[in-house]
């Protein structure tokens, strides 16, 4: 939403350290409104916002400090990944399980935050996380509401029937004397719920279901998906994460930077945890409730069994594959290509004589 700078503000108590973000010009108001939620919010595994100026076109918000930064800078450098042990991440995982037991029950609205990834879990100097950058969140109508996004992007219209599909990379779409070469751009977000990435639906289980993916990911080490240079989906977490888990293999999931220093119990029971939360079909998702008691060391079985991730080809599910297109001029379109897979796949297009 905007470029954030640290600032450290002497006339603070204590000369404290503090987090300036400057929000976009073309962000949204609803997108700053939401940050401002924050306000509200007190928990100790969700960032607080200090202070806020609207002036004009400038939005500027103050957040407390984080000095360990994002999550994702520990996933994904594998020089700073030794010093998340087992110990750490597994603190990782039941302080976010709170934080969003908070939003989604004790705080003074029902929240759903529908953007957990490691890029928005901050550590602070304990490498305790908390939950940032709200500028996704909505306040449901109750605990069990489910509601669909408003956000629209341009106009859209829906694409007719392919008629030629080249291989997983390309298809041809013909209309009257217009030819389309379609050029696939993977843009994997494979922390979006299936419904909430094909349709805009959003609940509590939206966030339950990233849960379960960010949890694979602090285990592993390991991107949600995996491409190879062509574009193609050779590996995805949620499901390899599954076949480990279901063959006894969990040896091949945890992160090799963890050595042998690490509970061999609780990674099955996260594991197991995590792939329920990254069920399908939200109604086969827990709670986040559910989630906190399963971790509870006190629980010693898990009263479910995680159902089979959906195959999927070139990324999509078989059953629920839709394409639309925004826009259009003399030589381009936008074309969004969803699915109830966990992604969303942007499209470029040439336009050209007959091919």
């Amino acid at each position: 939403m905007g470029r954030i700078w640290e600032g450290v503000q002497g006339w603070l108590p204590g000369g404290l350290n503090v987090a300036i973000k400057r929000a976009d010009e073309h962000a949204a108001m609803v997108e700053v409104n939401s940050e401002l939620q924050l306000a509200k919010l007190q928990h100790a595994n969700v960032i607080r916002l200090l202070g806020w100026c609207i002036h004009g076109k400038e939005r500027i918000l103050v957040y407390e400090f984080m000095q360990n930064g994002s999550l994702d800078r520990y996933l994904c450098d594998r020089t700073k990944g030794p010093l998340l042990n087992w110990s750490k991440r597994f603190k990782i995982i039941t302080g976010l399980t709170e934080g969003i037991i908070y939003l989604h029950k004790h705080s003074m609205f029902w929240l759903v935050h529908r953007d957990l990834k490691p890029h928005n879990v901050l550590l602070d100097c304990n490498m305790l996380p908390k939950i940032a950058d709200f500028g996704s969140a909505r306040a449901l109508s109750s605990d069990v509401a489910e509601e669909r996004t408003g956000r629209v992007m341009g106009t859209r219209y829906q694409l007719p029937n392919i008629s030629i599909i080249t291989d997983s990379h390309h298809f041809v779409y013909r209309c009257s004397n217009l030819t389309v070469l379609i050029s696939f751009v993977s843009l994997f977000s494979g922390y979006k719920a299936p419904e909430y990435a094909s349709r805009g639906v959003y609940s509590m289980k939206t966030d339950v279901f990233s849960f379960g993916v960010l949890v694979l990911v602090i285990i592993s080490g390991r991107k949600n998906t995996i491409l190879d240079k062509r574009g193609d989906t050779v590996g995805d977490l949620v499901r390899d994460a599954w076949h480990m888990w279901k063959d006894q293999r969990l040896h091949e999931l945890v992160d090799p930077l963890l050595g042998v220093g690490y509970e061999v119990a609780e990674i099955t029971k996260c594991t197991q945890v995590a792939l329920l939360c990254a069920q399908e079909d939200p109604a086969d998702r827990p709670t986040m409730t559910d989630v906190a008691a399963m971790l509870n060391p006190e629980c010693i079985s898990l009263p479910m069994e995680p159902k089979q991730p959906t195959a999927l080809i070139h990324g999509c599910t078989e059953r629920d594959t839709t394409s639309t297109y925004v826009g259009q001029s003399s030589r381009t379109m936008d074309i969004t290509i969803t699915s109830s897979a966990p992604m969303s796949t942007s499209v470029r297009i040439i336009l050209g004589p007959e091919v």
